[in-house]
């Protein structure tokens, strides 16, 4: 796809979800993208809005209303999803046509563009910071998580308070919700010990833990059953540790 093809898939995209009465908004930077649903998004001055982005200047008036995410959220990007779909259907293009389309646009060196607006549309880079806010505002999938973490370390990001105050900068904190609250502080729970994991996953001994134990066990040097068992109960009670248990730690070994 080039410039132009990729300019004018975009500019129907956003015909597209005018039908539907939302402007759709794209964010875009460092492999991470974020589709967001706006139901009535305010008009912005492009100067002045990525100077509130990047933190230069004070909230515009013009962009207040961003912070009521019940309002200004509509589906977390699922119009914009669609709109695409129909898109591709019409114009007989690949269901990936719009990462083509902002690869060609965003992703070179130096970007052809940092800012498109098409009625109906607003497509541009903004600071990794509101970006990382946006996102959890609207997480929901597996790889929603997997850009988060992309973005924390790109900051770098080093506790869940600082991240907070990153988040709270663009959603104030009395709109954050327990999901968002979660998220953030999953990320920065410190992960159990290899060993701990290997013991519990012995307890449980299901058939799709295998390839897990057989990992665990080789990073650790477990190569007895007598070690496994001595592993297992070093974490959990004897009581726990049933002949059935055992049996199944025995025919583990054995293989």
């Amino acid at each position: 796809m080039n410039r132009e093809d990729a300019k004018k898939h975009l500019r129907m995209l956003g015909q597209e979800l005018q039908k539907k009465e939302i402007t759709g908004e794209i964010l875009v930077g460092d492999g991470v993208v974020v589709l967001l649903d706006i139901g009535e998004p305010p008009h912005v001055d492009v100067d002045v809005y990525m100077a509130y982005l990047k933190g230069e200047i004070p909230e515009p008036e013009s962009v207040k209303q961003r912070k009521y995410i019940s309002g200004y959220f509509h589906g977390g990007g699922t119009a914009v999803l669609e709109a695409v779909a129909s898109i591709a259907s019409c114009e007989n293009l690949p269901g990936d046509w719009l990462n083509q389309a902002l690869k060609e646009l965003f992703y070179t060196q130096p970007p052809h563009a940092k800012w498109l607006e098409y009625p109906g549309l607003r497509v541009y880079i903004p600071p990794p910071r509101y970006m990382l806010a946006m996102k959890v505002a609207i997480s929901g999938c597996p790889q929603d998580i997997e850009d988060i973490k992309t973005l924390v370390e790109k900051l770098p990001i080093s506790n869940a308070q600082e991240m907070f105050a990153i988040i709270t900068k663009y959603i104030p904190e009395e709109l954050l919700t327990t999901r968002m609250r979660s998220l953030v502080e999953q990320l920065f729970e410190p992960s159990p010990p290899l060993d701990y994991l290997l013991a519990l996953k012995l307890l449980a001994h299901r058939s799709k833990d295998d390839a897990d134990i057989t990992a665990l066990k080789n990073l650790l040097g477990v190569k007895k059953q007598e070690e496994a068992l001595s592993l297992l109960e070093k974490y959990v009670s004897k009581k726990y540790i049933t002949n059935e248990v055992v049996e199944k730690i025995e025919e583990f070994f054995e293989h």
